[in-house]
Protein backbone atom coordinates (compact mmCIF):
# COMPACT_ATOMS: atom_id res chain seq x y z
CA UNK A 1 0.00 0.00 0.00
CA UNK A 2 2.94 2.30 0.71
CA UNK A 3 4.48 1.76 -2.81
CA UNK A 4 1.65 3.70 -5.01
CA UNK A 5 2.29 6.82 -2.76
CA UNK A 6 6.44 6.44 -3.38
CA UNK A 7 5.31 6.06 -7.15
CA UNK A 8 3.81 9.28 -7.48
CA UNK A 9 6.51 11.33 -5.57
CA UNK A 10 8.34 11.89 -8.73
CA UNK A 11 5.54 12.58 -11.22
CA UNK A 12 4.73 15.54 -7.98
CA UNK A 13 8.42 16.06 -8.57
CA UNK A 14 8.02 17.09 -11.92
CA UNK A 15 5.21 18.90 -11.62
CA UNK A 16 6.79 21.30 -9.66
CA UNK A 17 10.29 21.48 -11.48
CA UNK A 18 7.84 22.27 -15.07
CA UNK A 19 5.58 25.03 -12.97
CA UNK A 20 9.13 26.77 -11.71
CA UNK A 21 10.29 26.83 -14.61
CA UNK A 22 7.75 28.56 -16.26
CA UNK A 23 7.31 30.67 -14.32
CA UNK A 24 11.25 31.71 -13.92
CA UNK A 25 11.04 34.77 -16.32
CA UNK A 26 8.37 36.61 -14.58
CA UNK A 27 8.59 39.12 -12.30
CA UNK A 28 6.89 37.39 -8.88
CA UNK A 29 5.14 39.59 -6.80
CA UNK A 30 6.94 39.35 -3.47
CA UNK A 31 4.10 39.03 -0.59
CA UNK A 32 5.40 41.08 2.74
CA UNK A 33 3.40 40.88 5.65
CA UNK A 34 2.12 44.02 7.07
CA UNK A 35 3.20 44.52 10.70
CA UNK A 36 1.67 46.62 13.10
CA UNK A 37 4.37 49.16 13.63
CA UNK A 38 6.98 50.29 11.75
CA UNK A 39 9.88 48.80 13.92
CA UNK A 40 8.23 45.35 13.11
CA UNK A 41 8.14 46.14 9.72
CA UNK A 42 11.62 47.50 9.43
CA UNK A 43 12.57 43.81 11.51
CA UNK A 44 10.77 41.70 9.37
CA UNK A 45 12.43 43.70 6.13
CA UNK A 46 15.98 42.63 8.10
CA UNK A 47 15.34 39.34 8.73
CA UNK A 48 14.15 38.83 5.21
CA UNK A 49 17.79 40.45 4.19
CA UNK A 50 19.55 38.66 5.96
CA UNK A 51 17.52 35.04 5.46
CA UNK A 52 17.58 35.62 1.92
CA UNK A 53 21.63 36.55 1.68
CA UNK A 54 22.53 32.92 3.55
CA UNK A 55 21.26 31.85 0.00
CA UNK A 56 23.58 31.12 -2.69
CA UNK A 57 22.17 31.81 -6.40
CA UNK A 58 22.91 33.10 -9.55
CA UNK A 59 20.20 35.70 -9.52
CA UNK A 60 21.24 38.19 -7.20
CA UNK A 61 18.90 40.66 -9.08
CA UNK A 62 15.78 38.53 -8.32
CA UNK A 63 16.97 38.25 -4.90
CA UNK A 64 17.44 41.95 -4.19
CA UNK A 65 14.40 42.73 -5.93
CA UNK A 66 12.24 40.66 -2.73
CA UNK A 67 14.77 42.53 -0.08
CA UNK A 68 14.19 46.27 -1.55
CA UNK A 69 10.29 45.34 -1.47
CA UNK A 70 10.48 44.29 2.13
CA UNK A 71 12.33 47.50 2.60
CA UNK A 72 9.96 49.69 1.12
CA UNK A 73 7.07 48.34 2.75
CA UNK A 74 8.10 50.28 5.82
CA UNK A 75 7.46 53.97 3.89
CA UNK A 76 4.93 52.53 2.23
CA UNK A 77 2.76 51.78 5.49
CA UNK A 78 4.48 54.15 7.96
CA UNK A 79 5.59 57.31 5.84
CA UNK A 80 5.00 59.57 9.00
CA UNK A 81 7.91 57.33 11.01
CA UNK A 82 10.61 59.64 11.87
CA UNK A 83 13.01 56.36 13.01
CA UNK A 84 12.61 53.11 11.19
CA UNK A 85 11.62 54.59 7.76
CA UNK A 86 14.86 56.73 7.40
CA UNK A 87 16.67 53.38 8.17
CA UNK A 88 14.80 51.64 5.77
CA UNK A 89 15.14 54.20 2.68
CA UNK A 90 18.95 54.24 3.70
CA UNK A 91 18.89 50.36 3.30
CA UNK A 92 17.08 50.84 -0.05
CA UNK A 93 19.69 52.70 -1.41
CA UNK A 94 22.30 50.13 -0.34
CA UNK A 95 20.48 47.78 -1.72
CA UNK A 96 21.36 49.39 -5.68
CA UNK A 97 24.42 50.01 -4.16
CA UNK A 98 25.32 46.54 -4.01
CA UNK A 99 23.60 45.79 -7.55
CA UNK A 100 26.00 48.06 -9.03
CA UNK A 101 22.74 50.85 -9.43
CA UNK A 102 25.31 53.60 -8.97
CA UNK A 103 23.47 56.43 -9.92
CA UNK A 104 19.89 55.01 -8.76
CA UNK A 105 21.48 54.36 -5.02
CA UNK A 106 22.82 58.13 -5.38
CA UNK A 107 19.37 59.37 -6.28
CA UNK A 108 17.84 57.78 -3.40
CA UNK A 109 20.84 58.10 -1.24
CA UNK A 110 19.66 62.37 -1.91
CA UNK A 111 16.49 61.90 -1.56
CA UNK A 112 16.92 60.69 1.96
CA UNK A 113 19.08 63.69 3.32
CA UNK A 114 16.65 65.97 1.90
CA UNK A 115 13.61 64.12 3.30
CA UNK A 116 15.18 64.06 7.52
CA UNK A 117 17.56 67.00 6.89
CA UNK A 118 16.95 67.03 10.74
CA UNK A 119 18.10 63.31 11.22
CA UNK A 120 22.00 63.71 12.16
CA UNK A 121 22.26 60.00 11.18
CA UNK A 122 20.98 59.95 7.78
CA UNK A 123 22.29 63.17 6.93
CA UNK A 124 26.25 61.84 7.86
CA UNK A 125 25.45 58.38 6.09
CA UNK A 126 24.16 59.47 3.04
CA UNK A 127 26.62 61.93 2.49
CA UNK A 128 29.06 59.31 3.35
CA UNK A 129 27.05 56.81 0.52
CA UNK A 130 26.60 59.42 -1.71
CA UNK A 131 30.92 59.27 -1.76
CA UNK A 132 30.55 55.64 -1.87
CA UNK A 133 28.23 56.40 -4.89
CA UNK A 134 30.26 59.01 -7.05
CA UNK A 135 33.30 57.05 -6.23
CA UNK A 136 31.99 53.97 -8.00
CA UNK A 137 30.70 56.61 -11.15
CA UNK A 138 34.90 57.64 -11.43
CA UNK A 139 33.47 60.67 -9.70
CA UNK A 140 36.27 60.98 -7.47
CA UNK A 141 36.40 65.23 -6.78
CA UNK A 142 32.62 64.66 -5.57
CA UNK A 143 33.45 61.53 -3.99
CA UNK A 144 35.82 63.64 -1.58
CA UNK A 145 33.89 66.64 -1.45
CA UNK A 146 30.90 64.27 -0.10
CA UNK A 147 33.33 62.51 2.43
CA UNK A 148 34.86 65.96 3.54
CA UNK A 149 31.03 67.55 3.98
CA UNK A 150 30.26 64.42 6.35
CA UNK A 151 33.87 64.76 8.47
CA UNK A 152 33.85 68.45 9.01
CA UNK A 153 30.10 68.55 9.85
CA UNK A 154 29.72 65.43 12.11
CA UNK A 155 33.57 65.13 13.26
CA UNK A 156 32.81 65.50 17.59
CA UNK A 157 29.34 64.43 17.02
CA UNK A 158 28.49 63.00 20.90
CA UNK A 159 26.86 59.79 18.64
CA UNK A 160 29.06 56.56 18.27
CA UNK A 161 27.71 55.33 14.71
CA UNK A 162 27.87 59.03 13.57
CA UNK A 163 31.35 58.85 14.86
CA UNK A 164 31.97 55.66 12.88
CA UNK A 165 30.17 57.09 9.62
CA UNK A 166 32.78 60.44 10.15
CA UNK A 167 35.64 57.72 10.73
CA UNK A 168 35.12 56.26 7.45
CA UNK A 169 34.18 59.24 5.30
CA UNK A 170 38.00 59.71 6.84
CA UNK A 171 39.43 57.20 5.61
CA UNK A 172 37.78 56.77 2.09
CA UNK A 173 38.73 60.64 1.59
CA UNK A 174 41.95 60.05 2.54
CA UNK A 175 42.59 56.68 0.03
CA UNK A 176 41.83 59.22 -2.76
CA UNK A 177 44.08 62.15 -2.03
CA UNK A 178 46.29 60.46 0.68
CA UNK A 179 47.96 62.83 3.00
CA UNK A 180 50.96 65.12 1.79
CA UNK A 181 54.12 65.06 3.69
CA UNK A 182 54.54 68.79 5.69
Amino acid sequence: MTRPVFAALPACALGVAILTACHWGEKEAYIIPPKETAEQQYFFAVQHRQNLMKIPTRDRERQYRSIIEAYEAVPKRFPDDQVHTPLARLDIADCHFELKHYSEALKLYKAAQKDYAANDFVQARSLLEQGRCYEALKNNRKAVECYKQCADQYSGHPNEVIQKVVASAKALSDRILPVSPK
